[in-house]
């Protein structure tokens, strides 16, 4: 399993956390539509209903569910996923007593009755390795009208190894000296986190002239300031990421299903996973992020997951962002809050 872990010097900024920031503003930028925002981040009293029943497991795809179209009624709240709120509000508070944790965050949403909550909404995470997922639905969308894009071969020549601060390595790495297809590079970057990989494809994507840098689109979702050392987005924000691939609102059919089965074989076997069966599909990214001083102390550490858990006819989104000072703490949140979800879902639609 991989952890991507960024040490932050916060005294000393470092220049390579910039190089991530064009990838992520092509893509969002590439979205190009504001009132996606407003209605993929729903206040807690609104809800967004599909004009159609999902047709999940009618179709030929696995992972997706393309979407026709939204409509959002004025005051909704989830009753049936109070209890479900109010037990997961009470865990966080007794592990924030424990010093197990210092904040989290939760975002959750029933993909076939968009029911749903968040908690904690507004507070901000650095999103690290979850900035992957845009990267690689960059190059998807590109891939659409140029499929031979994921061909095009790079070598890989780096003398500094980005991944040899994780916190777990992953025993799949680049090796030197080696050509690897965009195609692959995609999937050593969201199967095993690899940083060397994403840097590889950061750096082609910025000499390719397909896109503005000018990050507008950043702004109007009220990030005014992007620094994957700082924290800047919320739950609600990236979950959007997640919804699009689900609901092909961005990439086509063929490519969002593709993005989340590649998503589907993530090696992140604790988080989310560590709170649902074996034998239930998850498509999942971590991100680790950890800021250090100058002397080496830990300041914080922050662990999140996000994915898709499909329940059979009842697919949901889950997404947990944290904070605290031990990674393995943070890890067990994350699960328990995961499992919490999946039984409060057997409880309802199991057989």
């Amino acid at each position: 399993m991989s952890h991507h872990h960024i040490t932050e010097n916060v005294l000393e900024k470092k220049p390579r956390a910039s190089s991530w920031i064009p990838c992520i503003l092509c893509f969002l930028i590439g979205l190009a539509v504001f009132p996606l925002i407003q209605y993929f981040t729903p206040s807690a009293t609104q809800k967004i209903y599909p004009l159609r029943e999902s047709s999940l497991n009618k179709t030929n795809y696995k992972f997706v569910d393309p979407l026709l179209g939204l409509t959002i009624p004025d005051n909704f709240s989830s009753k049936q996923y109070v209890a479900l709120q109010q037990s997961i509000n009470s865990f966080v508070h007794d592990e924030v007593q424990k010093n197990n944790l210092e904040t989290a965050s939760v975002y959750f949403r029933d993909e076939k009755t968009a029911a749903g909550f968040s908690i904690n909404s507004s507070e901000k995470y650095s999103p690290a390795s979850l900035l992957k997922v845009p990267i690689m639905t960059v190059y998807y969308k590109l891939a659409e009208e140029n499929p031979a894009i994921l061909n095009q071969e790079i070598v890989y020549n780096e003398n500094t190894d980005l991944n040899a601060q994780e916190n777990i390595l992953s025993p799949i790495q680049l090796q030197k000296g080696q050509k690897y297809s965009i195609g692959e590079l995609i999937e050593h970057m969201i199967k095993y986190s690899d940083n060397n990989a994403a840097t590889l494809l950061v750096q082609h994507l910025n000499n390719l002239s397909s896109y503005d840098y000018q990050g507008q689109f950043f702004k109007s979702l009220g990030i005014n300031e992007i620094d994957i050392g700082k924290d800047f987005i919320t739950i609600n924000a990236y979950s959007l990421f997640f919804r699009i691939l689900y609901n092909a609102t961005y990439l086509d059919p063929r490519m969002s299903e593709k993005a989340l089965a590649l998503l589907s074989q993530t090696d992140f076997t604790k988080g989310l996973s560590g709170g649902i069966p074996n034998n239930i599909t998850i498509a999942q990214k971590f991100g680790e992020f950890t800021a250090k001083t100058t002397d080496g102390s830990v300041i914080k550490r922050e662990l999140h997951n996000c994915g898709l858990v499909y329940y059979p006819n009842h697919p949901y989104l889950i997404c947990v962002m944290t904070k605290g000072k031990d990674f393995s703490s943070l890890e067990n949140v994350i699960s328990t809050i995961s499992g919490k979800i999946f039984q409060y879902t057997e409880q309802m639609y199991g057989n």
